[in-house]
C-alpha cells in the first residue's frame, strides 16, 4: 500500500476533508429593509381599481385619470415602484374604458335629443312585443 492516496469522496473523516473548503465563519448578512410604499402609490392603486369597477358609471374615466397622475408622481419620487406601476396600469385601463363609455353615452344622448320621437317609437314597439 505504498501508493495509497486518500479518497476525497470517502465518508471517513480520517481520510481528509472530502474535497470541501473549510468553514470560514462568514456571518449571514440580513437583507436591507425596503422602504414602505408611499401613500401616493397606494392611492394610485386604489383609484385604479375603483376606476375599473366604476368605468360604466361615468366616473371611471376621472378616477382612472387621477390614478395615472398619482402613479406618475409616485414613480418620479421613487416611492412604491410596484404599487405605482400597478396603479398606472389599472388606472390606464379604467381611463380608456371609462372614456369609451362616456363617448358612447354622449352619442346615445345626442341621438335621442336630435330625434326624441325615435326613442318613444322604440319603447312602444318593445312594449307591444312584450305584451303580445
Amino acid at each position: 500500500m505504498d501508493n495509497y492516496q486518500p479518497n476525497m469522496y470517502s465518508q471517513n473523516p480520517q481520510e481528509g476533508n472530502n474535497g470541501q473548503l473549510p468553514y470560514t465563519g462568514v456571518p449571514y448578512r440580513m437583507p436591507e429593509k425596503n422602504d414602505p410604499p408611499g401613500g401616493l402609490a397606494v392611492a394610485s392603486l386604489v383609484l385604479g381599481i375603483l376606476s375599473l369597477v366604476t368605468c360604466c358609471l361615468g366616473i371611471g374615466a376621472f378616477l382612472g385619470l387621477a390614478a395615472v397622475i398619482l402613479g406618475g408622481i409616485s414613480l418620479a419620487k421613487k416611492q412604491g415602484k410596484g404599487l405605482a406601476i400597478a396603479g398606472l396600469i389599472t388606472g390606464g385601463i379604467g381611463l380608456v374604458l371609462g372614456a369609451v363609455y362616456l363617448v358612447y353615452l354622449i352619442a346615445v344622448m345626442l341621438r335621442f335629443s336630435s330625434n326624441p320621437q325615435w326613442y318613444y317609437d322604440f319603447i312602444r314597439e318593445m312594449e307591444n312585443e312584450l305584451y303580445r
